[in-house]
């Protein structure tokens, strides 16, 4: 009796449609922060340490490097890891996330607000750039009026300080939350 061999079953290629299902997770090289000419720490040895022997960094990775939370933002927001729209709008949870903080000094004034507003409708395509920059200078007048009186309250004491780390520290964490999830919304399906 003999026994007919069967041919070798050739795995599946993957469609277009299963490759289109998994978006690629974008990533930054060393020559990409290079590029946008980072701070003075930030030399290319120390930028390739950091990679740590990677070719490539994406947002997520570079939000759990351990250096300053003000670092990693300005890279994730630097980079093409965000799309300029989710940039704006992340611009924009970041302000109002602190906006109280103007509003308990000048219940009044309504110009952050507003160009938190027009921050939205400018990344949603609902208003022009135009709008946006007006709005955007009413509140970079209202910002420097409170950070002058801030300058002026700055004498506090040790105690205050402590607390104010502790604040600022919560502030940190809650702003790579908030961009961890702008960074998986820009890669969703």
């Amino acid at each position: 009796m003999t026994v007919k061999k069967q041919p070798k079953k050739q795995p599946k290629k993957p469609t277009k449609k299963c490759a289109a299902a998994r978006p690629s997770v974008p990533t930054v090289a060393v020559a990409d922060v290079m590029a946008w000419e980072p701070c003075g720490p930030y030399t290319e040895s120390r930028v390739r340490e950091l990679f740590g022997g990677r070719l490539g960094l994406t947002g997520e990775q570079i939000l759990d490097l351990d250096i300053p939370v003000e670092d990693r933002m300005w890279a994730v927001v630097h980079s093409p890891l965000l799309s300029e729209r989710a940039a704006r709008l992340l611009a924009a949870d970041v302000a109002e996330h602190v906006q109280h903080l103007f509003s308990h000094d000048y219940p009044g004034d309504g110009r952050p607000r507003a160009v938190i507003d027009a921050a939205r409708r400018f990344a949603r395509g609902e208003i022009a750039a135009i709008t946006r920059a007006v709005a955007g200078a009413a509140a970079w007048a209202a910002a420097w009026a409170a950070a002058r009186a801030a300058a002026r309250d700055a004498a506090g004491d040790a105690a205050w300080s402590a607390a104010w780390d502790a604040a600022w520290d919560a502030e940190r964490e809650w702003q790579i939350t908030i961009c961890r999830g702008y960074l998986r919304a820009e890669v969703s399906p």
